[in-house]
């Protein structure tokens, strides 16, 4: 399943728990946010994972207080907030700004974390020639099953090429996946394939 959105000011909701979240089991949204805009949540239940795409923002939970800048998605490296249910967290923009957002159950407490660009897992893959260098991407991973075994949830950005393809050759995995595609210009495109189908994917576009 493939769509887009012409995302608006304000948090946009991609994937709803229990309404069209399409078995995934999981809230996904774009935060869009200008400067001074303040959003707040508290999901009781939920562990929720926030990846500023672009922007300055300032970052609250628990005791901490941290300001994120990132002014290129793809030449700036990434930062993600993930924090365990019951806690609140309060997102202010400094400037222009663009959070992923990502949810799920998880009746686990563990200890928030705000991944700092140099502390994400970086993996420079098919960079020595395989399959003359049609498979080159980076993977960068904020946490995973094995880095974070108390997470219902995988999280990362995968920063593709032109004219390469990205996870090649073709897998699965068992645990359903969500791609959220962002271009360097806004009219940029590629072909995303999912359950036997191939789709034209664009700027801010949701394949499941």
């Amino acid at each position: 399943m493939y769509f887009e959105k012409e995302p608006a000011r304000g948090y946009n909701p991609y994937l709803t728990r229990g309404e069209n979240d399409h078995d995934t089991n999981m809230n996904v949204g774009l935060l869009v946010m200008e400067p001074g805009d303040e959003y707040s949540f508290e999901e009781p239940a939920l562990e929720v994972a926030v990846d500023l795409l672009i922007g300055t923002v300032t970052f609250a939970y628990d005791d901490v207080v941290r300001e994120a800048d990132r002014p290129d998605t793809f030449r700036n490296a990434a930062w993600c907030l993930h924090v365990c249910r019951g806690t609140k967290v309060t997102i202010t923009a400094k400037t222009h700004a663009e959070l992923y957002v990502q949810s799920t159950d998880n009746d686990r407490a563990f200890a928030n974390r705000l991944y700092a660009p140099e502390d994400i897992m970086v993996q420079h893959a098919g960079a020595n020639g395989e399959l003359k260098g049609c498979m080159r991407r980076e993977i960068q991973t904020f946490f995973d099953y094995e880095s974070a075994p108390y997470s219902n949830m995988v999280l990362g950005e995968v920063l593709n090429f032109p004219g390469k393809w990205s996870s090649y050759p073709p897998h699965h995995h068992p645990q359903p996946e969500v791609y959220f595609y962002r271009f360097d210009y806004p009219d940029g495109f590629g072909a995303g394939f999912a359950n036997g189908q191939v789709y034209h994917t664009g700027h801010n576009g949701c394949l499941v």
